[in-house]
């Protein structure tokens, strides 16, 4: 059974590419990955400080949103957002409460 978890709202989708052109001349972005998701944390962030809320959503075979959102094939499909207003009565799952303490994740040298 699927609940509703947002009332109205938008998605989108976050793409990463790995090059770059300058003049005619193609180069390679380091760090791509990284950038992107850092880039998605803040996007995250945002969405969370307007008042909102989003579930993501990634999985590995995501390369129909290219042709599906007209994206050139250069670009890698990362992650889907849906972003919204919480539904009324809108739960988190306990699952996802279930958190290792900071001394269980941290090392201080």
């Amino acid at each position: 059974m699927c609940r509703e978890t947002l009332a109205g709202g938008w998605g989108g989708a976050q793409f990463q590419t790995g090059v770059g052109f300058d003049g005619g001349a193609r180069f390679k972005y380091d760090h791509a990955p990284k950038s992107v998701g850092i880039a998605t944390g803040f996007l995250i962030a945002a969405v969370y400080h307007a008042g909102l809320v989003c579930l993501t959503h990634t999985v590995a075979k995501m390369k129909f949103l290219n042709g599906l959102l007209g994206r050139p094939a250069s670009e890698k499909p990362v992650m889907i957002l849906a972003v919204g207003k919480a539904a009324e009565g809108a739960t988190v799952p306990s699952v996802a409460k279930m958190k290792k303490g900071v001394a269980d994740v941290m090392a201080v040298f």
